[in-house]
């Protein structure tokens, strides 16, 4: 005798919570409070959203690790001054680096999201992806602010590789006995002047920033105006300065650090394009 055929899929019960009977409601695993079979569209398109912002968070808030960790690496092995210090990092992870990363928490379900099948059970909220993108766009902000950091040195001839005098324009000189502390300074604003990129970066893994809109989260836009302003007022703030071994940074640095978001925008826009590119390519 042939046994029966085994169920291959687990059916789900959907009831109609007002044109529903009572029966129906208590045997069903989804009731619909407003007989609209268009909010479970939009359950799913939220909970896609919600995944993908704790994501975005994450690779906002790893990346700026890289630069945080690295300068005590290289002042351990090869001895060079420490480009931050203590008090700066936690500035940054309790000041800077948590309005931004609210403001990711709160994106709006990307305009493509419902195109995307669903995800395998076995996907982990943190995985390999996730990581060396982290890793990358770290990389680069540390890069960047050594570049400020290493400029100051360079400006006032005192690295300890760069053993010369070059004649420096009047308006870009800095005092011998200011060159470390200014250093420090600009290394530190150039970690939220990079953050600032990486927070545009992080509000789409793979499309580009334009698809979403600029103005879509304004709540971003706030809280990129509240970083800036905490760091100009750990600067130029005289009490807050001496708390955080700031010094007043000259203007013109500014220049240089305004560089930062953009370099790092950009390239991961690039990565985007490419990556986007062979997604194509292959479908």
């Amino acid at each position: 005798m042939n046994d029966a055929p085994a169920l291959r899929r687990a059916d789900v019960g959907i009831a109609m919570g007002v044109a529903g009977t009572d029966v129906a409601r208590e045997a069903a695993d989804i009731v619909i409070t407003n007989d609209d079979f268009t909010g479970i569209l939009h359950a799913i398109q939220e909970g896609r959203a919600v995944f993908t912002n704790i994501r975005k968070v994450m690779t906002y808030i790893f990346s700026s690790n890289i630069p945080e960790i690295v300068p005590f690496l290289l002042t351990a092995i090869l001895n060079i001054p420490l480009a931050l210090t203590v008090p700066q990092i936690l500035a940054i992870d309790l000041g800077t680096d948590l309005l931004p990363a609210l403001a990711l928490s709160a994106e709006k379900p990307e305009p493509d999201s419902m195109q995307h099948p669903p995800r395998r059970k076995s996907q982990r909220l943190i995985d390999q992806f996730l990581l060396v993108r982290a890793l990358g766009l770290g990389t680069i902000e540390t890069l960047l602010c050594y570049s400020g950091f290493i400029l100051v040195y360079f400006l006032g001839g005192q690295f300890p590789a760069l053993q010369f005098s070059l004649d420096v324009p009047w308006f870009l000189r800095i005092p011998p006995e200011q060159i470390q502390a200014v250093a420090v300074t600009i290394f530190h604003a150039g970690v939220v002047t990079a953050q600032v990129g990486n927070a545009f970066a992080c509000r789409t893994e793979t499309n580009r920033g334009r698809s979403l809109g600029w103005s879509s989260n304004p709540l971003l836009l706030y809280s990129i105006a509240g970083e800036l302003a905490i760091i100009l007022g750990l600067i130029y703030i005289p009490s807050l300065a001496q708390a955080f071994e700031h010094v007043w940074l000259p203007l013109q640095f500014w220049s240089w650090l305004l560089i930062y978001p953009v370099v790092l925008y950009s390239l991961d826009w690039l990565r985007k394009r490419i990556t986007m590119g062979s997604k194509l390519k292959r479908e």
